[in-house]
């Protein structure tokens, strides 16, 4: 993948989960960027640009989730922000897709992304349940790991005072749960971006989609000085 340093960085650990990620990103990613850069063009249609920004922050924020996760964290919030994160950007890249395809060819697309929408509805409660390491968590008593609630418990300890009564036989280690989570999210991204490949075809018939992926001009980032006016050296 020839996309920005966290992307090449990050990609080999991440390509197997969410394969589908890198052609959507040729398909619609690649055609916005200044020639000879990796930067967006300036000047791009608005809808295309946002989706763009959705997709690239949903990848991020998945890899941010993978890397604090995979390491046995201490605290369940900086995981499940990540998380969050990747999914909510994940819907708004499919409501930017289905807005683009209906302005561009004028018919409505069907994604099915249930699916997506209840895993994120539950990250973000399971998220606002354990952000307060203190009273949102627990640790065992004997390999003084992480617990967090099962995901099916939370309706019977959904508030923080019932963790102080809570039998460990309903909590799980952090890590364990994260991988549920984070697997259950990544199958549920690339079922919808395979859904929206399969449409793209559709949508690459479009004259109008074309015309949009055409406009703006390019865009060189200033580099930042090297030395600046006036300033003397310290070595001598």
């Amino acid at each position: 993948m020839s996309g920005d340093p966290r992307e090449r960085e990050t990609w080999p650990a991440l390509r197997d989960f969410f394969p589908a990620y890198q052609k959507f990103w040729r398909l619609h990613i690649v055609p916005l960027r200044s020639r000879g850069g990796i930067h967006l063009r300036s000047g791009l249609p608005q809808p295309l640009e946002r989706m763009a920004m959705n997709h690239y922050t949903c990848y991020v924020a998945l890899a941010e989730a993978f890397r604090v996760g995979s390491s046995d964290p201490e605290e369940a919030e900086p995981t499940y922000v990540q998380l969050q994160r990747a999914a909510e950007n994940g819907i708004a890249v499919i409501q930017s897709f289905r807005a683009i395809s209906r302005e561009c060819t004028g018919r409505e697309v069907s994604i099915q992304a249930d699916v997506l929408q209840g895993i994120m509805k539950r990250l973000k409660s399971y998220r606002n349940f354990v952000h307060e390491s203190v009273i949102g968590t627990k640790r065992h008593s004997e390999s003084g790991k992480i617990l967090v609630p099962k995901p099916d418990m939370m309706t019977c300890h959904a508030t923080w005072s019932s963790m102080r009564v809570v039998k460990e036989a309903d909590l799980v280690p952090l890590q364990q749960q994260f991988w549920n989570d984070f697997m259950a999210l990544c199958t549920a991204l690339q079922s919808c971006w395979t859904q929206m490949i399969a449409l793209s075809n559709g949508l690459a018939k479009s004259r109008r989609y074309r015309q949009m992926q055409e406009v703006g001009t390019d865009y060189a980032p200033t580099p930042y000085p090297t030395s600046f006016p006036g300033a003397r050296s310290s070595v001598q």
